[in-house]
Parts: C-alpha cells; sequence; structure tokens
C-alpha cells in the first residue's frame, strides 16, 4: 500500500467546496430576512385596518348611525378607538417621528378630491390609517364620488421592497 493512499482526510478542494455551500445558503437567508419582517409588518397592518374598521362599524351601531369623528375630549364616545389594541400601530413608539399615538388616525369626512391622501415615500404616512366618511375607494385612493353617509374608505400604507404602496379598503 502506498503512502498516499493509506492517509485520511479532506482535500483541500472538498473544504472550499463546503464553505461555498455554507456561504451561499447564509447569503440567501440574509437576502430574504428583511422581505419576511416586511411581509410580517404588511399583515399586522391589514389586520389592524381592519380591527378599527370593526371598531367603526360597531360604534355606528352603537350609536344610532353617527358617524365618528377625531376629536377626543376624554369622552367615551369622543375617544373610542383609544383603548383599541392593535399589532402593528401599538407596537411603535409613543411618539414616532412626532406622530402621537391617537394621530395615527385620521379620521373625518372626505372634503373634495383634493383631500390630502397618504404619501407612501413618507415614512409618517407608513405610520398611519387615514378614514374618511361618506367615500369610497378608487383603487388606492379615497374618493368622495357616488358616496353616501353610510360609506367609510380606510387607507393605509403597506412597505415595498423600493418604499410604500397605497390601499384601500371599504366598510
Amino acid at each position: 500500500m502506498s503512502a498516499a493512499a493509506s492517509q485520511k482526510g479532506f482535500t483541500i478542494i472538498e473544504v472550499l467546496i463546503v464553505i461555498a455551500i455554507g456561504a451561499a445558503i447564509l447569503l440567501i437567508v440574509l437576502l430574504a430576512l428583511p422581505a419576511m419582517q416586511r411581509n410580517a409588518r404588511n399583515t399586522q397592518r391589514k389586520k389592524d385596518v381592519g380591527i378599527v374598521m370593526t371598531y367603526i362599524q360597531e360604534y355606528i351601531l352603537l350609536n344610532e348611525g353617527a358617524l365618528p369623528n377625531s376629536s377626543c375630549n376624554n369622552t367615551e364616545a369622543d375617544c373610542f378607538l383609544r383603548d383599541i389594541k392593535l399589532s402593528y400601530y401599538d407596537n411603535q413608539s409613543t411618539t414616532t417621528n412626532n406622530v402621537s399615538l391617537w394621530n395615527r388616525f385620521s379620521i373625518g369626512p372626505f372634503n373634495d378630491e383634493s383631500d390630502p391622501q397618504l404619501n407612501p415615500d413618507d415614512p409618517i404616512s407608513r405610520e398611519r390609517i387615514s378614514i374618511r366618511t361618506w367615500s369610497r375607494c378608487n383603487g388606492s385612493l379615497i374618493t368622495g364620488v357616488n358616496a353616501q353617509k353610510q360609506d367609510i374608505a380606510a387607507q393605509y400604507v403597506l412597505e415595498t421592497f423600493s418604499g410604500g404602496s397605497l390601499h384601500c379598503i371599504e366598510m
């Protein structure tokens, strides 16, 4: 038996292949992690908007069809969203970018087509839910066209790879 045949171990090529495979797996995981976190935050945002819309619907039923407003004078009727428990919006700091917890909800009637919409590229807009009465959704925008008193639309921003995208749901 020759001396080369009796040696045991890995060649340098085999070690390099194993290291390259490990590095490729690590790279794939590191690239996928931000997308998974972004998707989790977006799922929480969608769930929170649904919860807020349910609270608004309950408010309307309990207040004989009266629509909520955005003032909060520490009365139960005015502060109906104060005690709401949300996943994403409650996990933000109390004041992020100078947006207080109450100011994360913008509630009011739709004025006209020049009514400000959320900006998907603005970090503050990503932390807000814009709710408009007398409103409907036109794609991702809120509009007053063909809207009636009971129509309520909520606009919110979901994160994308390159920034954000507007979304709108109706009640």
